[in-house]
């Protein structure tokens, strides 16, 4: 079936990509071959003037190219003829006698936008829908359709760097404005402006400044420096652009082309590659997963929601349903509590007016969704309620059973708990079937997973409820069986663990730390223990340790700091003591050691989670390892290049891991014992 339609009138032609088996526009094999078979007809007929690039698509213009393909790639010389393939479609596409010009409405990435840099001129819609980005840096590749030359040559350089090296998405306003489209208008205007538009691009004086020598090497020698500090060279990518921009800044088009695929020949073959190219097919498949929903016949219709807490968690889940166009009432005992959820909710809208990311007509309709209120007989009204208090197993028992008595029979009641037994809530309720987890991850506004905790009473339709609220709220659910700890905490609280176990020992704190940034962590787990809470971590250590045994049992001195009130950052000390956005290492810790092997301090932090991994696996906490690798990844920033825990472990090889643990356990014991089922993986 064709996926791009070639229409000519006289002396104007239409590229149309439409492919009808799908509700995405992407550039598999057969696209590209059919595009260049346009493009040779189009070659042959010297009367067309203008050409038109478009798509019939509501929402999506093209959204680049196949990712199972590049999945796929196994060797170094396949990809740069995938390369060589679109590079050369694409030059041919430019050199078109005709004046070309890309009509973007909808999401255009990757090598869609490729595509458009091949045109004379690109005009944007200003809808919502219409999405600019080169994101091959977030799979590890580089855009290598020609996109690495041409937008260096386009764009002012230090707006090209950032483009290149990010993958940020750019509405049509922001891409007007730093030069990527030549126009933005109404989507229904804009095949009447292309019909009249001729391009006249003038270079400013800061363009002009930005490409001379010693200015554009500054800029890479900065970039260099960013990307070193932001990645501690971990991922290839960003470091191979680098390298194609210092060499090839003032080389012909031929060779930057080369340059081009003989970094993606590099980069696609590599493990970083490959992790994240997986990373992303896992998080689309949770997104859009419905099989849960494929299970029941007719899901309830939620409209109206709750939240029970109106501290930080439950402004920021108020906030994040009212942004999505759910009603939403706070609820909490004290005007004191709403007061702080309205500031949660007022202050992150504030931030998104500020940085433009919203109108402010849609700031006042967000804000003007949550309804503040102490009494709790207009739950009556609402289809599910979100129940974010005190992490007190009592307190949400009474709480929870004064909720079912008020909402309807029908509601789903969720608790956002971190680590509390959904079962045991269940027993004060008289519906445990309308009950589950849903516990969201702190701050609500950034962090993309929510766990969805399936209680031993939760039927399917809550289940399956729960998953397709926690699509509609833009967030990624992961279903988990209900235990202690759940999944992420449980795998996230030997990790911590370990390296207090480690300071307790006389090793710095800095030094720990230090060792996981550079594995790839995005905060070293000394760091994370204040960020959360020193309270909170040692009371999550006592109910996995209640509940799993010796095995997680937390550290003596975060129960000794505890008691000394040295909470971390919310009381000014732990591990860190902080001024502002400053921390320097605590003072009692500042005459520990800084010595020892730095793969040593993070295989001890990392192979109790490992162990623990493969424990959830086995019994069934969660369904696969990619759901696994992925909660960790969304929840805790576990480094993605290296593809999760599970992934992580299975390259070091299971049979090391085995020898290692031994040897460990052998030092400290219970805690480092294996798992039942390693030898399971060891075999396969």
């Amino acid at each position: 079936m064709s996926k791009i339609q070639l229409e000519i009138l006289e002396n104007q032609a239409h590229l149309i990509f439409d492919n009808k088996e799908s509700s995405a526009n992407i550039f598999d094999t057969d696209t590209l071959k059919e595009l260049e078979k346009h493009v040779s007809t189009l070659e042959q007929n010297n009367s067309i003037k203008r050409l038109y690039i478009r798509s019939a698509k509501d929402s999506i213009f093209i959204a680049g190219a196949d990712i199972q393909q590049i999945r796929h790639i196994e060797s170094k010389e396949q990809a740069v003829n995938a390369a060589e393939t679109g590079q050369r479609i694409f030059k041919r596409l430019s050199n078109l006698k005709c004046y070309k010009i890309a009509i973007i409405h909808g999401a255009c990435m990757g090598g869609g936008l490729e595509l458009t840099l091949a045109c004379d001129a690109r005009i944007a819609s200003n809808h919502k829908k219409t999405k600019l980005a080169l994101p091959e840096v977030k799979l590890g590749i580089l855009p290598a359709w020609g996109g690495s030359t041409r937008i260096p040559k386009l764009l002012r350089f230090d707006k090209a760097l950032d483009l290149l090296l990010t993958g940020k998405t750019l509405d049509g306003k922001r891409a007007l404005k730093i030069g990527l489209v030549d126009a933005c208008c109404p989507p229904e205007k804009m095949l009447e402006v292309a019909t009249t538009f001729k391009v006249k691009r003038k270079k400013t004086l800061m363009h002009t400044l930005m490409g001379v020598g010693f200015v554009r090497n500054y800029a890479l020698k900065k970039a260099r420096q960013s990307v070193g500090r932001s990645t501690r060279n971990n991922y290839p990518a960003p470091l191979k652009i680098l390298n194609h921009l210092t060499d090839h800044a003032n080389s012909p088009e031929e060779i930057s082309y080369e340059s081009e695929a003989r970094k993606l020949g590099e980069l696609a073959v590599s493990s970083e590659c490959k992790n994240l190219v997986q990373l992303f097919l896992n998080k689309e498949s949770a997104d859009k997963d419905r099989h849960w929903q494929d299970k029941i016949k007719k899901l309830p219709d939620i409209k109206k929601l709750a939240t029970l807490g109106a501290g930080v968690m439950g402004g920021g889940i108020a906030h994040l349903a009212a942004k999505k166009g759910y009603e939403v009432r706070m609820r909490d005992i004290s005007i004191d509590g709403l007061n702080l959820g309205m500031k949660s909710a007022s202050s992150l809208v504030q931030k998104e007016l500020k940085r433009r990311r919203i109108k402010k007509f849609e700031a006042i309709k967000t804000m003007s969704h949550i309804l503040p209120v102490i009494d709790i007989t207009g739950f009556s009204k609402v289809d599910a309620v979100i129940e974010a208090i005190v992490e007190n197993i009592d307190i949400k028992k009474s709480a929870l059973a004064e909720v079912e008595a008020t909402v309807d029979k029908d509601c789903i009641i969720a608790s956002n708990t971190s680590s509390l037994s959904i079962t045991e809530m269940a027993t004060a309720l008289k519906r445990p079937e309308n009950f589950i987890g849903m516990h969201f991850f702190n701050p609500v506004h950034r962090m993309p997973l929510v766990e969805v905790i399936r209680g031993e009473s939760t039927s399917d339709s809550t289940v399956a409820t729960i998953v397709d609220l926690t699509q509609s709220l833009g967030k990624t659910p992961v279903v988990v069986r209900d235990g202690p700890g759940f999944l992420v905490n449980r795998l996230l609280a030997p990790y911590m663990n370990e390296a207090l176990r480690m300071v307790e020992e006389g090793l710095h704190p800095e030094f720990i730390d230090e060792a996981l940034l550079d594995y790839g962590m995005p905060m070293g787990p000394c760091h994370l223990v204040d960020e959360v809470g020193v309270d909170v971590a040692n009371k999550v250590a006592h109910i996995l340790k209640d509940g799993l045994g010796e095995r997680m049992k937390g550290s003596s001195l975060a129960a000794e700091l505890v008691s000394q009130k040295k909470l971390g950052r919310k009381t000014g000390s732990g591990f860190y003591e902080y001024t502002g956005k400053t921390k320097e290492c605590a003072s009692r810790f500042k005459n520990h050691s800084w010595t020892g092997q730095t793969e040593d301090i993070q295989l001890r932090c990392l192979l109790p989670m490992w162990n623990e991994a493969l424990r959830c696996l086995d019994e069934k906490v969660v369904e696969t390892a990619e759901q696994l690798d992925l909660a960790m990844i969304l929840g805790t920033g576990y480094a993605p290049f290296r593809g999760g825990p599970f992934t992580a472990a299975t390259t070091y090889g299971w049979d090391k891991v085995l020898q290692k643990l031994t040897k460990l356990s052998e030092r400290y014991g219970e805690r480092f014992k294996a798992a039942d089922n390693i030898q399971q993986f060891i075999e396969t």
